[in-house]
């Protein structure tokens, strides 16, 4: 309502927009002490006797001269929308009267208007509401006079819509459009904080209204006089329309530059360009990444080689909305920053259900240490992406990457890179693996998983797949074959290390 009232030079004073429910207005009465919610009480500068009557929770529309100070007259649930005086105050009434009915015809689509606002293809349903409200087309355009979304396409038989908004490629560009575009459109949009009707020539009559961004009107609400007239209630209408849509999208360009500046911070870390840890902290606070004691990084990636970026905006949504903190998109990957407890790993159980439901359209994730530091976010991405490369390696199967299970890997190929691992292991583990390419058995996989499974035969058969009795048997073979003793501790554990030593350093071997 303020907003539609800026005609008048208004200002407002908006604490308590949730009794802001209002259906009329009335004059202040003397002595009043009772007041509605679904009221605007109108407030003469003149008339007033007592002004802590505005410490009262109500809306008050206040006309006065020369900006008399009332700000500490005012409660804490008071919202206030002053006109200058002196003002027309039939029309500025009329206006009021607009408005009012303008807000109790929109009540009927809230619902519909939030259901548009939070789902996927937000703008093309909003503006088809919208279209449907105002009885014609709509659309809204950006800057430079570029539509951004529309409502379903509708010949207008106007050739700057039909060539702009419905991008009607057969239509030429008429040379009108330079005029309407750079000249006209563009006077208007300079000053325009209320919606205007507006004519121009031989085209069709419009509707035009800025949409109001953080105090600034960023885009252009249009609509065409197409199927039915303009009627002056249209205004107000509009007016709300634009706030509401101006409020969602507001939010929408808030959170995309919390992203971008999220990237960019982390970009700077990851590849080196930061690392002083006085700065990185500083920065870290400067766009709010805080974090507790116990942080995860989780990573979502897509394992097909022909998943595309659009794949990873379409998925980023759900992803914000299932899984709780800080989340947005580095290198074709969702990033999420996740907040822990003392009980390790519980972040992971509470959203590994959400995770498994997309193993089927091809993603998988990775997860690293805890870390407590936004100085720690380049080690917990290099953690992430070997729990990836090892995970998709060894476990393709899986579906959820735990660092904590492929630590061990990641540091003998660090190794590798100074030294020969390979010198390090045991000549059995050759031995028991050769032994089983030549005769197509598996006694290495399965000693392996029994020496990594704390020899829990059970767990073993589980992960393997086999009876419990194949796994005894597959023990007491190695015993006979190789003269292995199960219970020699450092034998048991330098073989174990073997395995994974021969296993990162040769692809090959990767069946274990």
């Amino acid at each position: 309502m303020a907003r539609y009232l800026s005609k008048y030079d208004v200002h407002s004073i908006i604490k308590n927009e949730s009794i802001s429910d209002i259906i009329d207005y009335k004059y202040l009465e003397p002595g009043q002490n009772e007041f509605r919610h679904e009221y605007l009480y109108v407030v003469n500068n003149d008339e007033i006797d007592d002004w802590f009557v505005l410490q009262n929770e109500a809306n008050f529309l206040l006309m006065q001269e020369h900006g008399t100070q009332i700000y500490d007259y005012l409660g804490k649930n008071t919202n206030v929308i002053i006109v200058p005086a002196p003002v027309n105050q039939c029309a500025l009434f009329k206006s009021v009267r607009d408005c009012c009915l303008a807000i109790e015809t929109l009540k009927q689509y809230s619902g519909a208007f939030l259901k548009a606002i939070i789902n996927k293809d937000s703008l093309e349903v909003f503006m088809d509401l919208t279209s449907k409200i105002l009885g014609n087309p709509v659309a809204l355009l950006d800057s430079k006079f570029q539509p951004i979304a529309a409502s379903k396409p509708e010949k207008t038989d106007d050739i700057i819509w039909d060539t702009i908004v419905n991008e009607d490629s057969s239509s030429e560009l008429p040379s009108e459009l330079s005029e309407w575009t750079n000249m006209y459109l563009a006077d208007i949009m300079n000053g325009m904080t209320y919606p205007i009707i507006y004519h121009y020539k031989s085209l069709k009559t419009r509707l035009i209204a800025g949409v109001p961004i953080n105090g600034q009107c960023r885009y252009i609400f249009q609509a065409i006089e197409h199927r039915r007239s303009f009627r002056e209630s249209d205004l107000p209408l509009s007016a709300c329309i634009t706030a509401i849509l101006g409020n969602a999208l507001e939010s929408v360009h808030s959170s995309r530059r919390t992203e971008k500046r999220l990237v960019s911070f982390f970009d700077e870390i990851v590849t080196g360009k930061e690392e002083n840890k006085n700065n990185i902290l500083q920065k870290a606070n400067s766009i709010g990444l805080t974090l507790r004691k116990q942080n995860y990084m989780l990573i979502i990636f897509s394992e097909k080689k022909d998943a595309l970026y659009e794949d990873v905006i379409d998925l980023f949504p759900e992803v914000c909305k299932k899984i709780p903190g800080k989340a947005f998109i580095y290198e074709f990957k969702i990033i999420v920053i996740l907040s822990g407890d003392s009980t390790a790993y519980d972040p992971i159980t509470q959203i590994k259900p959400f995770l498994e439901s997309k193993i089927i359209d091809g993603w998988k994730s990775c997860i690293s240490f805890t870390f407590p530091s936004p100085c720690d976010l380049k080690n917990a991405y290099l953690q992430c992406l070997a729990a990836a490369t090892f995970g998709c390696s060894l476990q393709s199967r899986n579906m959820i990457f735990d660092y904590k299970d492929y630590m061990g890997y990641h540091l003998l190929s660090k190794a590798a890179t100074y030294f020969n691992t390979t010198d390090f292991c045991l000549p059995l583990a050759r031995e028991i693996m050769k032994f089983d390419i030549a005769h197509n058995t598996q006694y290495a996989k399965t000693l392996h998983h029994y020496l990594r499974n704390h020899k829990n035969i059970n767990i073993v058969s589980k992960n393997l797949h086999l009876h419990r009795n194949t796994v005894v048997y597959r023990l007491e073979r190695l015993k006979e074959l190789f003269g292995l003793d199960l219970d020699d501790f450092a034998t048991m554990n330098n073989l174990a290390l073997s395995f994974d030593i021969i296993t990162c350093s040769d692809p090959k071997y990767s069946f274990l």
